[in-house]
């Protein structure tokens, strides 16, 4: 009933507001009220909503109290949605380093080049020293976009 009634909660045109439309729509139609909530938002992909429609289920079968229920899945979704925020707040701070980090070697390179650039030069032609700068800068590029790539993935 309470969930029928909750079109006057959600502004009209809203995606909430239509599901709760069809909720009622499914009610008034004669399907049983475990297969409307089971349709509930079935379009929308949350883990909290499906958590919700399990909670409506299973509180409707056994016949329990809703409010505790409710409760503790909104505390739980209000966990898993700060934890999200701070993944995301954590892997844009590993993205900034790791530029930050890529910037530094390219200013200290740029530093000697600027103060010895001969020795530079020197350390380029030579036989050991080519491979190993060339190694360094392959290095540092694989490193940012390894970043790149762990940092761009959906949670």
């Amino acid at each position: 009933m309470a969930l029928s009634q909750a079109i006057n909660l959600f502004p009209a045109g809203s995606i909430i507001n239509e599901q709760v439309v069809s909720f009622k729509t499914d009610l008034e139609t004669g399907l049983s009220e475990e297969e409307a909530l089971r349709k509930f938002a079935g379009s929308i992909d949350n883990s909290d909503i499906d958590l919700f429609r399990s909670a409506m289920i299973i509180a409707r079968k056994e016949g329990s109290a809703l409010g505790e229920c409710l409760q503790r899945l909104a505390k739980v979704t209000r966990q898993r949605q700060s934890f999200v925020r701070k993944v995301k707040s954590a892997v844009a701070m590993q993205k900034m380093a790791s530029i930050g980090i890529a910037a530094c070697t390219v200013a200290i390179g740029l530093i000697q080049y600027f103060a010895n650039p001969d020795a530079l030069v020197k350390a380029w032609n030579h036989p050991v020293g080519f491979p190993v700068m060339i190694t360094g800068l392959g290095l540092i590029a694989t490193g940012l976009i390894w970043i790149r790539k762990l940092a761009g993935r959906e949670m």
